[in-house]
């Protein structure tokens, strides 16, 4: 499956790069990745691919029957008979997907098989997709997406709630497998096939981008459902217990990457409860930092990291403070001591979202994993290039497009990027 299918490419040859498409309209929030997997599905909707239960012999039957033999299509026949049975769908959308760098496993249920693929996005920013943890995995600290690949013809958004559905019963049966495709290939390298000519038709490009703007805003949509249901389970708690410090900072916080005038009454209210309470002031910090009084920002995250010097989250924030007034050198330093107050860059990477660089280096303050300058410079760098950003209203893309090289301070988005960017203390 490596090597044998390059149609994805010729589909987003053939579309243009959704993320273009996205940022014309002011999708480019969601992440090339995740923009892609919906554009191929649409495309393969399109083509039109569709489920057909094999007529030898279904899933079903080989799961019931015990059978091991089955025949599964190679994606390029699927693609030339434009049907296939579950097996078949799922090899095919996995191709796609991986051929243009997203990973995906299998996932064996009882009597069904289906795919997962990884969104790119780190579970540190899950809020980006939805509000709701039952509506996705975590699987190497970033969002992986279910999709019930037999949805084909129907709607991105039906084919991720089918697939919810089947990872619940999975679940639930405790008879569920995971096989991830790239260690499948360890075992089982790819087959060298002969070439074989499949013309592929894209028959209207606009009619498919347009699906895939409604797939997007739809799933938007479906987002700020599962924040109304999130915010009025944290409000009904909030009744019943209204000195509850945990619940009203989680609710702060679920507000602060939105907004601010909601969020500062939460945490008034939990500092008038408990005025020593470090995640709340590490949190105010972030609002006056998001409203560009990095001033008032420095002195609640200054109190917040006496009452718990050991936070390296907090040590963080400081960090970008820092950056943000212009002491670059000071930024580095704060930020270099954040990574080390770590047990493992591991811990690090789950904690702030960063990529790993040395993921065996334990990085213990002043041991012998100690992480240079130039390790922390590319880790922000890279992490800056996945930030989520929307379009401002007069139609100017908000970028940030790299930390140290030039960019200014007052250049970085202050308003999204920034609130994805920052530590949030729960």
């Amino acid at each position: 499956m490596k090597n044998y299918i390059t149609y994805s490419l010729i589909i987003l040859v053939l579309l243009g790069r959704p993320s273009e498409a996205a940022e014309d309209r002011g999708l480019e929030v969601f992440g090339d990745k995740l923009l892609n997997a919906i554009e191929i599905f649409t495309a393969l909707s399109n083509y039109p691919v569709r489920y057909l239960p094999d007529p030898n012999i279904s899933y079903k039957e080989i799961y019931q029957k015990k059978v091991v033999m089955d025949s599964v299509q190679y994606p390029r026949e699927t693609l030339k008979f434009m049907k296939g049975d579950c097996d078949d769908l799922s090899a095919l959308y996995s191709s796609c997907l991986e051929s243009i760098g997203i990973r995906t496993a299998f996932v064996v249920v009882p009597e069904h098989i289906f795919i997962i693929f990884d969104t790119g996005i780190h579970q540190r920013n899950q809020d980006v997709i939805s509000y709701d943890k039952a509506s996705y995995i975590v699987r190497d600290n970033y969002i992986w997406l279910p999709v019930e690949i037999t949805e084909l013809g129907n709607s991105f958004q039906s084919a991720w709630s089918k697939g919810i559905e089947e990872m619940r019963r999975g679940t639930e049966s405790g008879n569920m497998e995971i096989i991830d495709v790239q260690k499948g290939w360890e075992r089982y390298p790819p087959v060298a096939l002969p070439p074989e000519d499949i013309p592929l038709k894209v028959s209207d490009k606009d009619q498919i981008l347009a699906k895939l703007e409604k797939e997007i805003l739809g799933i938007n949509n479906y987002r700020e459902d599962t924040f109304n249901s999130l915010v009025s389970k944290y409000k009904e708690e909030i009744e019943k217990r209204p000195n509850n410090v945990q619940i009203r900072n989680n609710l702060g916080i679920v507000y602060g990457k939105r907004g601010y005038d909601l969020a500062i009454k939460e945490f008034e209210e939990v500092l008038r409860i408990d005025k020593y309470n470090p995640s709340v002031l590490n949190n105010m910090g972030n609002i006056y930092a998001l409203k560009g009084k990095v001033t008032e920002a420095n002195e609640y995250y200054r109190k917040a990291k006496e009452l718990d010097p050991d936070d390296g989250g907090i040590n963080f924030n400081l960090g970008i403070a820092s950056f943000l007034i212009g002491d670059e050198e000071g930024a580095l330093r704060m930020l270099q001591e954040a990574l080390e107050s770590f047990p493992t860059m591991e811990e690090a990477s789950n904690v702030l979202g960063f990529e790993l660089i040395r993921k065996e280096d334990v990085y213990l303050k002043g041991g012998p994993g100690k992480i240079s300058k130039e390790e922390v410079k590319q880790l922000l760098e890279e992490a800056l290039k996945k930030l989520p950003s929307e379009k401002e209203k007069k139609g100017e893309v908000k970028r940030a497009l790299t930390f140290f090289g030039g960019t200014r301070g007052a250049d970085l988005s202050q308003a999204t990027d920034l609130s994805w960017l920052l530590y949030w203390k729960e």
